[in-house]
């Protein structure tokens, strides 16, 4: 057993030929022709990349397994573009601030990332409910609105649904910055274009269910005219310095909301999270290369021609943790003993 790492920065496509030149390395140092694969996460997308562009090593393959993948992208990667990591939300210290701890910084680091910003969310992406992900209800109509996004959604002018801050406003990257964050998105559309729905003939899937993950986003976007806040009474800031102004702002709707920046970079965004996904990979995501297929583990008495795709369950179903999940597991094992003859019923 061997694992076989990648540089996850770069595009899924150029990781896919590192992986096939170095799976070719270990099958020859082996005098071996045939191997079977396991992918986590991104790395599916990349193990996919490389069955697609190398038809020699494809061929090779016996089986493949692809856990945790997001195969239709993850809708905390576009929260991120406007959030940042948050703290409770996105993992500890250390990954909070590797990612960006805000709006710009997150951005400015993803601007030079072509590998992570092909995990943001593609158009063929519905949430549990099968409807859009994403909407917008502006404070002046009240009116919720669904965008149906497509990769163009993301280089709008107006943001949301745009990424990026208009040029020279408050959270606008620096030009050249940008126009790298445009690049990229046209990386990941051409990467997504490209790979499709493609899968290896041989392959199965396993996902996490039951843990809250972020499945849509909301905007409840601020007024665009600031005539329409009032600002609250201050009671004192930490150590009995002048607090930082409040704004309140009532809605046509009734709905009242409070403001400590009257241009807040989020944008007023209101994350949905629902229990159905892995903690990062909403389950519609991960089940997208066997729509449909939800099927329990149970060992020693599955028809693995028919049933390719399995849902696991509970704490341990959490993205990091899910492959030594005590059904993943099970399920691996079964399965490459169904694809080398041995007994599985």
């Amino acid at each position: 057993m061997y694992a076989v790492g990648y540089d996850w920065r770069q595009d899924n496509r150029t990781s896919g030929r590192a992986v096939a030149e170095r799976i070719g390395e270990i099958l020859r140092g082996h005098g071996a022709e045939r191997y079977f694969l396991v992918s986590h996460s991104m790395g599916g997308l990349v193990t996919r990349a490389m069955l697609k562009q190398d038809a020699g090593i494809a061929a090779k393959a016996m089986g493949v397994v692809h856990i945790a993948q997001p195969a239709l992208g993850a809708t905390v990667f576009y929260r991120r573009m406007f959030t940042g990591a948050r703290k409770g939300l996105d993992g500890g210290f250390g990954i909070r601030n590797i990612l960006g701890t805000s709006r710009t910084s997150f951005q400015t680091i993803l601007s030079a990332l072509p590998g992570p910003m092909q995990l943001m969310v593609t158009p063929a992406y519905r949430d549990s409910e099968q409807q859009p992900w994403l909407s917008i209800t502006p404070f002046e109509t009240a009116v919720r609105s669904p965008v149906e996004v497509g990769w163009g959604t993301y280089l709008e002018p107006d943001s949301p649904p745009g990424l990026l801050a208009a040029a020279g406003s408050r959270y606008a990257l620096p030009p050249a910055l940008a126009q790298d964050m445009r690049d990229r998105v046209g990386d990941a559309t051409s990467f997504h274009d490209w790979l499709g729905d493609y899968k290896h003939p041989k392959t199965w899937s396993i996902y996490g269910h039951g843990l809250e993950t972020d499945m849509a986003v909301g905007f409840d976007v601020p007024p665009v005219d600031h005539r329409e806040l009032r600002m609250m009474p201050s009671y004192g800031g930490p150590g009995g310095g002048a607090a930082p102004p409040t704004y309140t702002a009532e809605r046509s709707d009734g709905k009242r909301f409070v403001y400590t920046d009257p241009n807040p970079a989020d944008r007023g965004l209101v994350p949905v999270r629902r229990e159905d996904g892995d903690g990062t990979v909403p389950a519609p995501s991960a089940q997208a290369l066997f729509p449909g297929q939800d099927h329990a583990v149970e060992e020693h008495t599955t028809d693995y021609e028919q049933k390719r795709q399995f849902q696991v369950s509970g704490k341990a179903a959490e993205h990091d943790k899910i492959c030594h999940h005590p059904d993943s597991e099970r399920c691996l094992f079964d399965i490459m003993r169904h694809v080398l003859g041995g007994p599985t019923q």
